[in-house]
């Protein structure tokens, strides 16, 4: 039978302490002390093992939402490795299926994901919807009204009813027009402009100094074809009614390393539907001719010059 723990030890130092007749302390020999002590913890172990109390054992419920564990065994530490042969090892094949979408309903999809009220146009809408001088704009831009006074003397932009009616060239109005990111303070600069074009842009203001100059109305941008690296080069002619014409002529290409140029033009004449009935002159007819060149520097990947000119004649 296994003594308490403790309790051996215990009744090896009482029984090894015994009084003397003459009061003091005596120490018996430790043989004779252990196997007194021994004696007495066998003899009272039946009477410590009933004062113990013991755990009541409780029922065992089974839930069955619990899942046991799975059991572990401690042998597999000892045990070899198995080797696993093609024969034992059943191989499990799995298919992935990966299914992409893209709408292309959007000239600028890049544009989509950004929060701004910025109406995109490109070339190929611009000349579907015939934009062919700065008017033609209000056409395709929601919100933009452009009136000319005095001929192309003067034009006033509005853009959500923001603008300014002014009838000389010496003011300059709170919606702002951009050539190349060039501002142009006076509206009537940009006439004659809307040839060999790469886009356009219009956004309702107010807006800071993000493109150089803080307006209140908004902004206009017109984007211009940059030299190329190859040769290109074409023309194109439009006859309308009312003896309308208009030409359009580019030519592009390298000149040497890293040196581009661009050098396109146009032509505008006729157009006009009224008639004075004194001598038959057609009235509002069009006499307008433009010039643009452009020359790139690219020294390196990581720099850029362009130098533009514009040259707009209108009689």
């Amino acid at each position: 039978m296994r003594l308490p723990q403790g309790v051996g030890l215990i009744f090896y130092f009482l029984t090894k302490a015994v009084f003397s007749k003459s009061g003091r302390y005596s120490f018996m020999s430790s043989r004779t002390a252990l196997t007194l002590g021994t004696t007495l913890g066998l003899g009272l172990t039946p009477f410590i093992a009933w004062a113990t109390p013991r755990a009541v054992a409780q029922p065992v419920v089974a839930n069955p939402l619990h899942r046991p564990a799975p059991a572990q065994s401690t042998a597999s530490k000892h045990t070899p490795h198995q080797r696993i042969t093609p024969s034992t090892h059943k191989s499990t094949q799995t298919t992935s299926l990966d299914v992409n979408a893209r709408r292309h309903d959007f000239a600028y999809p890049e544009a989509q994901h950004e929060p701004d009220a910025t109406t995109h146009l490109t070339a190929e809408r611009l000349r579907a919807r015939d934009v062919t001088t700065i008017r033609g704009l209000e056409r395709v831009a929601p919100n933009l009204t452009i009136q000319s006074i005095n001929g192309t003397a003067s034009t006033n932009f509005y853009l959500r009813g923001i603008g300014f009616n002014a009838f000389t060239q010496s003011n300059m109005g709170p919606v702002l027009t951009y050539i190349d990111d060039v501002a142009y303070p006076y509206s009537t600069m940009a006439n004659g402009q809307m040839f060999d074009l790469a886009g356009a842009s219009v956004t309702p203001g107010p807006v800071g100094t993000e493109h150089g100059q803080s307006d209140t109305g908004g902004e206009v941008h017109i984007h211009t074809n940059t030299p190329t690296d190859t040769w290109h080069f074409g023309a194109t002619q439009d006859i309308a009614s009312y003896a309308r014409s208009r030409s359009e002529a580019y030519i592009s290409g390298p000149l040497a390393r890293g040196l581009s140029f661009r050098l396109a033009g146009q032509t505008l004449h006729g157009g006009g539907w009224q008639t004075n009935p004194t001598n038959g002159d057609h009235l509002g007819d069009a006499d307008l001719w433009a010039l643009r060149g452009k020359l790139q520097w690219k020294p390196d990947s990581h720099t850029t010059i362009l130098l533009s000119g514009h040259f707009t004649q209108d009689n």
